[in-house]
């Protein structure tokens, strides 16, 4: 298990039974184009006890598919978490799931089972990381919940200087330190609780990836 990093957080607050991330590295964004924001890894990764065919990174359960549907695009992943993290860097891809610390309802994994204590301050990190192009969002529901606290954090600045501006318009996020600004979208959840068949997600994924200019023919 990779060692926990200190985050950013914009709300904290304390609670029995909590959980923090295992995965959850700032380093790793250092020179990505494409940053995949997740909510928070099943509470086996987090117990240590995984099923036989996890794989101990982000996404990594037996049950979903999200290395199999990025693999149609990068190539086949291997059942390795040091061989993703490479291929993942290698084609600028990079990860932070949006909860830091959360308080879960017994062992279950859905998003409606968990709740955020401590929420990765995702303007900070697009600040700090001017590279990052495009975010991906793995789910509506952590969308919502970025866009909600995106703004929130936008209103505390306009409060502070006194303009009256949008910092979130259509599929964009305006970054609050420099002019460049950051195209979002959502993935089809790769999850089992998306019933929706493989190659129907697939081809879903493929018209956000052709629109990012996520091209087969670049990647390594």
């Amino acid at each position: 298990m990779c060692e926990v990093k200190k985050h950013n957080v914009i709300t904290t607050s304390e609670g029995i039974g909590t959980e923090i991330h295992p995965f959850n590295n700032p380093d790793d964004l250092k020179g990505a184009k494409y940053l995949i924001v997740g909510t928070f890894p099943p509470h086996r990764f987090v117990s240590g006890d995984l099923k036989q065919n996890d794989v101990n990174w982000f996404y990594g359960s037996q049950d979903n598919s999200f290395w199999d549907l990025l693999g149609e695009f990068v190539g086949k992943f291997d059942s390795n978490a040091e061989q993703r993290k490479e291929k993942c860097k290698l084609n600028q891809i990079a990860f932070l799931d949006l909860f830091q610390v959360i308080m879960r309802y017994g062992t279950l994994s859905g998003d409606e089972d968990i709740f955020p204590i401590e929420i990765v301050d995702l303007v900070y990190y697009l600040e700090k990381n001017e590279h990052i192009e495009f975010v991906l969002f793995t789910s509506k529901w952590v969308e919502k919940i970025a866009k909600k606290e995106y703004l929130r954090k936008n209103n505390q600045r306009l409060k502070e200087n006194g303009k009256k501006t949008d910092y979130i318009e259509d599929k964009t996020f305006y970054r609050f330190e420099c002019k460049s600004n950051v195209k979002v979208y959502t993935l089809p959840s790769p999850s089992p609780s998306n019933g929706d068949s493989f190659s129907g997600k697939k081809s879903k994924w493929e018209q956000i990836f052709d629109e990012i200019g996520f091209s087969k023919k670049t990647q390594k």
